[in-house]
């Protein structure tokens, strides 16, 4: 028999209460969120499947014909037998592609980030991160409560001071060779020199750039040479049209992981289906170049027609159109979507206050006839609305 008192209703009213208001709080910020499917009938610039790859009808066939007789699921975590034959043959195969001397598969690039951070705290590291990186980085620091310092975005002199007042005997640096939001990228030789000279080990997310950068796809890490102290996390999700993500690095980065990440540890491995399918994509992807290069001329066609300045070392297929306001955000998001054009606001705490931006993403699978319609409905947007303005990018 229950011993809980039975003459006192539970009152349900306060937190109800308070849901509701946190709620009606973000709507009248116009800072509410809600899952978003793309219609068939849309153009699609949100996506981060930069090379078409996720309904290729080619890559869906190919793993297709290796998945029969594997198993669905790996049956246990890591550390209790689920490193399945078909996860290990990836991680080798990643592992050469990113020319690093280990490979470790992860569900989700926010767990593999996850445990990078935790894994290196364990050593008493002192991190010095970008004020952009990913939130998953963040949440990484935060979690583990670790030493840190932040920087201002791609500010290497600035990291250079922090790095030289620091006394710790293990310091690393966090950074994306590709920022997600403002879509520009990091001067990976300069960031290399800076970390060299204070024997920092860097940790780069390769999230967007993976497929899109590098000897054959593989990253704008492949442009570093000798140089040992170098962890990419490499999501699957965007130009590899799959999930998971795999951390590359040095052997003993692996062997920290399985022994101090908990989000390694304590979490049933990634489907050995997942890990054909990353396979198959990745031998895929090497031989894209032509694909690559379409890319690159859609993303320079955009940036001109939309007076966007050039770039030095290039652009990425993120063009962020910072607009402001919340509401200037989504009217513009509106406009385009009732237009046949997907594209998504991307409002606080995403992007700082004040930087509500369209986060327009390119793919190779775009042709001009659609690129040209996206540019004079932005123009036309504007012309209608406001006084035209070209979008403040920080490039």
């Amino acid at each position: 028999m229950s011993n809980l008192p039975t003459d006192h209703a539970v009152d349900t009213t306060s937190h109800h209460q308070k849901i509701d208001s946190y709620l009606a709080d973000l709507k009248s910020q116009k800072r509410y969120r809600v899952s978003k499917t793309i219609e068939n009938l849309s153009i699609d610039f949100c996506s981060n499947d930069y090379l078409n790859l996720r309904r290729s009808s080619k890559l869906k066939t190919k793993v297709l014909s290796h998945v029969q007789h594997t198993s669905m699921g790996s049956g246990a975590s890591r550390l209790l037998g689920g490193g399945d034959p078909h996860i290990l043959e990836l991680e080798h195969y990643f592992a050469a592609w990113k020319q690093a001397q280990t490979a470790t598969f992860f569900s989700s690039g926010y767990l593999a980030n996850l445990a990078v951070v935790s894994a290196l705290h364990e050593v008493d590291a002192e991190f010095f991160s970008d004020e952009l990186i990913h939130a998953s980085m963040i949440d990484g620091l935060r979690l583990s409560q670790a030493n840190k310092k932040i920087y201002p975005h791609l500010d290497f002199a600035t990291l250079d001071e922090q790095l030289s007042e620091s006394s710790s005997s293990v310091k690393v640096v966090l950074s994306e060779s590709v920022f997600s939001m403002d879509g520009d990228l990091v001067a990976i030789d300069q960031l290399v020199q800076v970390c060299r000279k204070h024997q920092a080990l860097l940790v780069l997310d390769e999230a967007h750039a993976i497929g899109v950068f590098g000897l054959k796809g593989s990253g704008m890490s492949s442009r570093v040479r000798g140089f040992d102290d170098l962890i990419t996390i490499n999501p699957c999700g965007k130009a590899i049209g799959i999930s998971g993500a795999l951390v590359c690095g040095p052997e003993w980065m692996q062997e920290m992981m399985l022994n101090a990440s908990r989000s390694l540890i304590y979490t049933t491995s990634p489907s050995p289906w997942l890990a054909v399918a990353v396979r198959c994509s990745v031998g895929q992807i090497k031989q894209m170049e032509v694909e690559r290069l379409i890319l690159q001329e859609n993303i320079s066609y955009v940036r001109d027609e939309l007076g966007l300045k050039k770039v030095k070392g290039g652009a990425s297929a993120i063009v962020p159109l910072i607009v402001g306001s919340n509401e200037n955000a989504l009217d513009l998001q509106n406009y385009l979507n009732a237009r046949g054009m997907y594209v998504a606001a991307v409002r606080p705490p995403t992007v700082a206050q004040g930087t509500s931006r369209l986060r327009i993403v390119l793919h190779a699978g775009h042709t001009r006839p659609q690129l040209q319609k996206l540019c004079s409905s932005i123009k036309q947007f504007f012309e209608d609305r406001y006084e035209f303005q070209k979008p403040n990018i920080h490039h």
